[in-house]
């Protein structure tokens, strides 16, 4: 017997043992069923049946709806519906409707299960804790999980023409249905619709059968359509599948054993699929298991009044709230490298929207190029009706002395309208607002509400006098801030920051950290806060789980609004090097900067992906989340306020590791046994406490190949110092994320990390904290050093010493390991590189530029020199030839990758994901370098992929590739 056929014969046997282990109805066993359900008598208290049942014993549920709310079931028993039996609740559930408990054998028939939802956004139609449970014939309809399994790791779980309808919460966290534990699952002959975001199916057991159901996306911007990332044995067949346009994944399937498990294989036959995505990727199976993929049919959708039809060049379609565009735009030129430029007046504009028309104060963050602000000078503002009183409070210089970052203080006159106006250097003001007494009275209680060795008391603490001791953040004729700390017990830190204005008005910032990371004491806190002022309580806040690592912050207004908005502007930012370059012509969806009201307190998530290494075309993870890239293009209020959200919700992320002496974030130099990850206690020469990573995460999983950014736009936009601290603990984690065998003691990111990725968002984040925290922030210059250190590195091994020399027309490409044995590499993550070192390279390393520059022949020659579009921006690209050796021609990497890939992962004209991110990158490098072949590259891949597929597709998907698009005066070839 062949090899193929061989394994064929194995796939056989193990799908027969899974009939075995999941036998078919018998007719006679149902019939004598059937009579015995006719002596029952169907039951209209569901609860009180199941209290009085026995071990064994039928319930017939009456028709009608039925009111429970996690209904534990203690033995074994079986549930059926008589004609439409609907089970709800009216209240939140705490895990489900039905709850059977630990050891039962269920079997459930002829029910509809109906919109359980939870505080813990985990409600499940039947959240199943058993052994053994059979579904027929029933419904799950706009549950936050269909079924939900966590049961015994012997059990099993069979699904049978069963419908889901709208399941999941809407997080990426909840799914149609889920098996977390367990042997064996089946579904077979069900129909699955508009599941919300999460996955249709997931399953963490060893042996799956997938056959002969319906997946329908419909509105749910559903996941994967079967995500099994517990390893085993998988068999999909025989579905039909309706990938639709709105769904977050162009994959369909998912096989790893990220969560455990043994890898086995993978078996996907006969399914019928119909596609809308503009890319559709069958299986991803990155641990590359054995997979058995054929005979499955791919029906291309057509749409006919709302966009492309597939096989045709995409017509320019008008749809409300989409925005098409005509010619690239012309760029600005950024301020050479190193050189100190002076612009002229009208080019150092700045506008104000007014959010009252009383006359106030606004305070923001604003950002410089190099020579724009020279050093030792001050700053005024003027406009059309005169001068404003302005306030600067430097944070940052560039190497030359001028100013890179400064928080601006304006005084607004009353008026209508946006207000423009231009800066003009100054003499700097001497005075500084004398500190008033705005503070003096307020008393700020913490009461704990679970007592322990960590808080033990009420701590009462007098606000003004501590802000008089504090020191200053903001010193001038306009406004006077300062910053105060002070210990809540041992290990809660309250940090205060008070702002008064000379008109009187004062505003009170409050946060509060549990950061101390290597205390020995219970990591979670549980407390209320209150401020008074006499009797009047100005602020109070119950906090029920302040998790490990995390903290949060409130603005206590003091009579204080601020009288306008800063109005950012893409271009002085991408020219300071503070953001990329962004498409200003780029229509961004409304409904994507649209989130929750109120405040953000420890354990709140949205609209942050909480479960981080959650793959997609996500709005939290590229070189700026979509909502600083909401807040840079467009400015409205809203946009900002999202922003700032994200920001506070990236204060609740437990990323925060607390040097316990210091208060600092925990530095790899210091400690380079310690490991920011659970994995990660050593009993090494620092001793690293076993608890640790004892305590709730709040629901978080952080991931360093998906790292937001969330704390550097909001310092960028505010300057105001809880964003300072925010980014350096994010900056800091990006080194202590990674093993310390991998990382070494200094910080030594990109030798080693194993995904390019998380070595692209790591040396983000620590080259915006290198850049933009104030120069007297006492983890400035570590920053700065490993920044430098790492782009050192790469200019060593790839430009001096030659790594991939070998590599001949090809080099200029990054791998995490040099040694792979597959020669391959994800070209999408090489470009997430090189957008990183572009901002390098426009804010003045030299070292940066040198690597770039190395970079800029794979970069380009993609496009350049291959003529074949779909493998320009593809998955995975093999950079070796057919005989396993290093390529060293374009025709010999195109042949290879032809050869072990049938779909490289992308289709020509897919804008939404890397050709989006391919555009990025070329546009990024053309910003930072002037480089003649990536604008040859641009106009080419505008050419072969269709400019107005691309434009339209930008519209219409509004992938983050879109918007981290510089625009350059190019002309489409013809």
């Amino acid at each position: 017997m062949g090899t193929a056929a061989y394994r064929l014969g194995v796939f056989a046997g193990l799908f027969a043992l899974l009939f075995f282990l999941f036998p078919a109805s018998v007719p006679q066993a149902a019939a004598a069923q059937g009579a015995e359900l006719q002596r029952l008598e169907p039951v209209t208290n569901l609860t009180r049946a199941v209290r009085a049942s026995q071990r064994g014993d039928v319930i017939l549920v009456a028709e009608g709806r039925h009111d429970i709310t996690d209904l534990k079931i203690p033995h074994d028993l079986t549930l059926i519906g008589e004609g439409e039996a609907v089970l709800y609740s009216s209240r939140q559930v705490a895990k489900g409707l039905l709850v059977p408990l630990a050891g039962t054998d269920i079997t459930v028939r002829g029910l509809t299960f109906e919109g359980a939802i939870s505080p813990d956004q985990n409600g499940a139609g039947i959240r199943f804790e058993g052994s053994r449970l059979i579904v027929e014939d029933c419904t799950f309809r706009r549950n936050e999980n269909g079924i939900l399994a966590t049961g015994d790791t012997s059990g099993s779980l069979a699904v049978r023409r069963s419908t889901f309808i709208e399941n999941g919460h809407g997080d990426g966290y909840s799914h149609g249905m889920y098996q977390a534990a367990g042997q064996q699952l089946e579904v077979t002959d069900s129909r699955f619709v508009g599941t919300k975001v999460g996955h249709h199916v997931k399953t963490l057991v060893p042996r799956v059968n997938v056959e002969g159901n319906s997946f329908d996306d419909a509105d749910g911007e559903t996941s994967y359509v079967v995500d099994a990332t517990g390893g085993g044995v998988v068999f999909i067949t025989g579905n039909t599948i309706h990938r639709r346009r709105s769904a977050s994944q162009s994959t369909l399937f998912n096989y790893s054993t990220t969560r455990g498990g043994e890898l086995g294989s993978v078996h996907i036959s006969g399914n019928r699929i119909i596609n809308e995505k503009w890319r559709l990727n069958l299986l991803r199976n990155p641990e590359k298991a054995p997979a058995e993929v054929f005979d499955n049919e791919v029906v291309k959708a057509a749409f006919e009044n709302d966009g492309p039809r597939y096989g045709q060049a995409a017509p320019l379609v008008r749809k409300a709230g989409f925005g098409l565009f005509g010619l690239l735009l012309e760029r600005p030129a950024p301020f050479p490298a190193g050189e100190a430029s002076s612009p002229a007046e009208d080019e150092r504009p700045f506008t104000l929207r007014r959010l009252t028309s009383e006359s106030g104060y606004v305070t923001y963050g604003e950002v410089f190029a190099p020579g724009e602000v020279r050093g030792g000078s001050g700053l005024a503002a003027a406009y059309k009706g005169g001068s404003l009183p302005l306030q600067m409070d430097v944070k940052a210089r560039h190497a030359d002395g001028s100013v890179r970052h400064a928080v601006l203080t304006l005084s607004v006159p009353a008026g209508r309208g946006d207000l423009t106006g231009r800066y003009e250097p100054e003499r700097p003001a001497s005075e500084a607002l004398p500190w008033g007494d705005a503070f003096a009275g307020l008393r700020l209680q913490v009461t704990p509400l679970d007592t322990g060795p960590a808080l033990t008391k009420e701590v009462e603490l007098a606000v003004g006098d501590a802000l008089a001791g504090g020191e200053d953040w903001l010193a001038g004729p306009i406004v006077r801030e300062k910053l105060a700390a002070a210990p809540v017990g041992k290990l809660l830190t309250l940090r205060l920051s008070g702002r008064q204005y000379g008109n009187g008005q004062a505003r009170l910032r409050l946060s509060f950290e549990n950061h101390a990371s290597f205390s020995k004491l219970p990591r979670d806190l549980a407390y209320r806060v209150r401020l008074v002022r006499g009797d009047d309580v100005l602020f109070e806040e119950a906090i029920p789980l302040h998790y490990r690592n995390a903290g949060w912050t409130a603005v206590v207004p003091l009579g204080f609004t601020p009288a306008a908005a800063r109005v950012p502007d893409p271009v002085r930012l991408a020219a300071s090097g503070a953001f990329p370059p962004l498409d200003r012509r780029q229509t961004l969806l409304r409904e994507k900067e649209k989130g929750p009201d109120g405040d953000v307190r420890p354990g709140d998530h949205e609209p942050v992906t909480q479960y981080m290494p959650m793959t997609g075309g996500r709005d939290d993870i590229g070189p700026v989340t979509h909502w600083a890239a909401a807040w840079a293009l467009r400015g409205e209020p809203e946009d900002r306020a999202m922003m700032l959200r994200a920001a506070d919700i990236g204060l609740t992320v437990p990323w925060h590791f607390g040097d316990d002496e210091t208060g600092l974030p925990a530095r790899a130099d210091k400690r380079p046994d310690f490991w920011a990850e659970e994995r990660g206690v050593f009993r090494g020469r620092n001793g690293l406490p076993a608890v640790l990573f004892e305590g709730e995460t709040g629901g978080w999983e952080t991931d360093l190949a998906h790292k937001p950014s969330l704390a550097y736009p909001a310092y960028l936009a505010t300057g105001e110092a809880v964003y300072a601290r925010a980014l350096a603990h994010e900056a800091a984690y990006g080194v202590t994320g990674g093993w310390p065998a991998l990382r070494g003691e200094d910080g030594l990111l990109v030798t080693s990390y194993p995904q390019l990725r998380a070595i692209a968002w790591s040396l983000r984040d620590i080259g915006d904290a290198a850049f933009l925290l104030p120069d007297d922030d006492p983890m400035k210059d570590y920053f700065i050093k490993v920044r430098d250190r790492n782009i050192s590195e790469l200019y060593r091994r790839y430009v001096v010493d030659g790594a991939f020399r070998e590599a001949g027309a090809l080099e200029g490409y990054f791998q995490s390991d040099p040694n792979d044995p597959t020669i391959e590499i994800a070209p999408w993550q090489n470009d997430f590189i090189v957008m990183v070192l572009a901002r390098e390279v426009v804010r003045g390393s030299p070292r940066a530029r040198e690597v770039l520059n190395w970079a800029v022949n794979f970069t380009t020659g993609r496009v350049l020199n291959i003529d074949d579009p779909s493998l320009y921006a593809g998955l995975v690209m093999k950079v070796g030839t057919l005989d396993g050796d290093r390529a060293r021609v374009w025709a010999d990497a195109a042949a290879a990758t032809r050869a072990a890939y049938d779909d490289p992962g992308y289709y020509p004209g897919d804008a939404g994901g890397g050709v989006a991110m391919l555009r990025a990158a070329l546009s990024a490098v053309l910003y930072a370098t002037d480089d003649p072949r990536a604008a040859a590259a641009l106009t080419k891949l505008r050419r072969d992929v269709g400019a107005e597929k691309m434009d339209w597709l930008c519209a219409e998907t509004n992938y983050n590739g879109c918007r981290y698009s510089a625009q350059f005066n190019l002309s489409p070839a013809p």
